[in-house]
């Protein structure tokens, strides 16, 4: 549990930076779109990869890809705020 909520402390560290790149951006989806899509289609391919670490208790994979999945989330809600 612990090391799972220094990994939840450490990724907020991307929102900022993922910000200040979303309000740079010029893409023919908009500014934030891009990083809602990216966001959201990284975070479902490592939830997925997370259900076969899982399976097949692969312990320090299943928390990189927990790692992964939190950044993935905060890049894609950055998109909305």
């Amino acid at each position: 549990l612990a090391v799972m909520l220094v990994l939840a402390g450490l990724s907020q560290l991307i929102s900022p930076a993922a910000g200040y790149a979303s309000d740079r951006t010029c893409h023919k989806m908009g500014r934030r779109m891009p990083f809602i899509l990216i966001g959201n289609a990284v975070l479902f391919l490592c939830l997925g990869f997370m259900y076969l670490a899982r399976m097949y208790l692969y312990g320090y994979t299943y928390l990189f890809l927990l790692f992964a999945a939190i950044i993935a989330l905060n890049v894609a809600y950055t998109g909305f705020t």
